[in-house]
């Protein structure tokens, strides 16, 4: 099959799937939503959950307020990470191809974009004290459910099935 049929096929069939998946399995408790929304802070159209976290005490003004600046904080250095990335690429590609004029550009716009993502990404993230505090106040507000698996402390896995 070519491949401008093959790929709109194979993508059509996949969304068939998933809507079909959706409608036949029942909607997810909204407990588990609201917990979801609390312990991740996802992106996207949360709203609903976010407002049902905040009525049943579970997520505060001022939790609500650091998260969305959190968000704001991740959209702004997403201006600067994906350049980064892409220059990154291409650096390494001008290096291979022995393309030293491009190189110099490339690399000086992961320069610049290493600096602002510094600003922007780098300076917000959480201490691992607070991270770790954080952890804590999960555990004591919801028991057994939360469980942390450390990987060489570089990060956690959060379990919100229960």
């Amino acid at each position: 099959m070519p491949l401008h049929t093959g790929f709109p096929t194979i993508v059509a069939i996949s969304l068939a799937i998933c809507v079909g998946a959706t409608l036949a399995t029942p909607p997810v408790e909204d407990r588990v939503l609201v917990r979801f929304y609390t312990q991740v802070a996802p992106w996207g159209f949360w709203r609903k959950v976010m407002d049902k976290a905040m009525k049943t005490g579970q997520l505060s003004l001022q939790d609500a307020g650091a998260q969305l600046q959190e968000k704001v904080n991740d959209a702004m250095a997403l201006f600067f990470a994906v350049p980064f990335q892409l220059a990154l690429l291409l650096a390494g590609m001008a290096f291979v191809f022995h393309d030293w004029l491009k190189l110099g550009f490339f690399g000086a716009v992961v320069g610049m974009c290493g600096v602002g993502l510094y600003f922007f990404w780098y300076k917000g993230l959480k201490c691992p004290e607070v991270c770790q505090a954080e952890d804590e106040a999960h555990r004591r507000r919801y028991g057994e459910g939360f469980e942390v698996e450390e990987s060489d402390g570089v990060g956690a896995a959060l379990d919100v099935t229960a």
